[in-house]
């Protein structure tokens, strides 16, 4: 996976997505699907 799941988006509005290191902001990307993101997001 190279980037989050487009539906995702809106959740991550402070943050350029294309620039947004899967890697670094792993706790954050985590923390937001589980928190905002649907069953299948998850």
């Amino acid at each position: 996976m190279t980037s989050i799941p487009s539906s995702l988006a809106p959740f991550f509005q402070e943050y350029s997505l294309e620039q947004l290191d899967l890697h670094d902001a792993a706790n954050t990307i985590i923390e937001r699907t589980l928190r905002f993101g649907n069953r299948a997001e998850i």
